[in-house]
């Protein structure tokens, strides 16, 4: 059985895109990079920053995460939002 490792597509002028798959410390590292490249490019607001990536979040565990607790993660400051993830 073949695992699939989650990659990172980023551009600062779009939300950046983690793909499904295993989620290692330096894909999250590429991601939270790529997010704050997008944030200073787009100029996205502190309060906008988290609804900004959801979408990007291509991950089915992560999805069945951020529905559960949605209300919660979109409150949260980006940073916190990244060590919740």
């Amino acid at each position: 059985m073949t695992t699939l490792i989650a990659t990172v597509n980023p551009t600062s002028m779009k939300a950046p895109v983690l793909t499904a798959g295993d989620i290692s410390p330096a894909v999250m590292m590429d991601f939270e990079n790529a997010a704050q490249d997008f944030f200073i490019a787009k100029s996205i607001s502190a309060e906008k920053q988290v609804t900004m990536t959801i979408p990007g979040l291509k991950d089915i565990r992560v999805w069945d995460w951020i529905v559960t607790d949605h209300e919660h993660l979109i409150s949260l400051p980006f940073i916190n939002f990244m060590k919740e993830l």
